[in-house]
């Protein structure tokens, strides 16, 4: 899969669990293994560098432009970009080691919230501030949505 694919990841010779099939000799490898190596190799190696990652979540500007919007309302095309980037660093987060301590590293409610309402535009951010049923991220994004 990797030799059809040169891209420059050199794992083809750290590849252990490989087969000689035939007279061809044409090597075998287990996709659990590569599987395994990727996964090692772009997972979060440190606590610091699952903070870092953190940190850049928090401070990302999520504006939603012309070009990136799905033809409906950017309001909506803004809530999916915050979902979307959480759910990616919540993805990242799990596939830490289970060695690191993932404690208080977890997007509390008040991130999520002050992601959205950097990412929303100016009235809509407005609209919620003054009209949110409650304080939480759900009730800000319900609001935006109405």
């Amino acid at each position: 899969m990797i030799a059809t694919f040169g891209e420059g990841i050199s794992l083809l010779g750290t590849v252990s669990g490989t087969e000689i099939m035939g007279t061809n000799n044409h090597i075998r490898y287990h996709g659990f293994e590569l599987m395994r190596q990727l996964s090692t190799e772009y997972s979060i190696k440190s606590r610091a560098e699952a903070l870092a990652f953190r940190t850049v979540f928090l401070q990302k500007q999520l504006h939603v432009g012309d070009s990136e919007s799905s033809g409906g309302s950017i309001v909506v095309d803004a809530i999916r970009k915050v979902d979307v980037e959480a759910s990616k660093y919540m993805k990242l987060l799990a596939s830490a080691s289970a060695k690191i301590d993932t404690s208080g590293l977890n997007l509390s409610e008040s991130d999520l919230l002050l992601v959205l309402l950097r990412a929303l535009p100016a009235e809509a951010r407005q609209f919620c501030i003054q009209h949110s049923s409650g304080e939480t991220y759900q009730a800000f994004r319900q609001t935006a949505r109405a």
